[in-house]
């Protein structure tokens, strides 16, 4: 699923995945129905679809929440965020401020 996925979205970047969850876990990141079937995640949907955001083929758990991390070489973790529901994003700003950080 990871290397579909970094074809897609023409990576040069390695991704990874976890297929027993045990960073999820670790992560507190959220998984369920109601998670998906929410007002919060269908009004992300409407904000996603509206800037010509289109969901790929789901492969995996599809009521599993991701989220960002953003750790320094040697695994401490500088930044995360968990959605609590689909679609649930951090701000751009925030995420590109942590890697700045990360990375001084």
């Amino acid at each position: 699923m990871a290397d579909d996925f970094r074809t897609e979205m023409k990576l040069s970047s390695p991704v990874w995945a976890d297929g027993k969850r045990l960073t999820y876990k670790a992560l507190k990141f959220t998984r369920g129905l109601r998670t998906v079937l929410n007002t919060r995640a269908l009004m992300n949907a409407v904000r996603a679809l509206s800037k010509g955001h289109r969901q790929h083929r789901t492969q995996g758990d599809a009521f599993l929440n991701g989220g960002v991390v953003i750790a320094r070489k040697g695994g401490d973790c500088t930044y995360a965020y968990a959605s609590q529901v689909s679609g649930d994003i951090p701000r751009t700003s925030d995420v590109i401020d942590a890697a700045h950080r990360a990375l001084a």
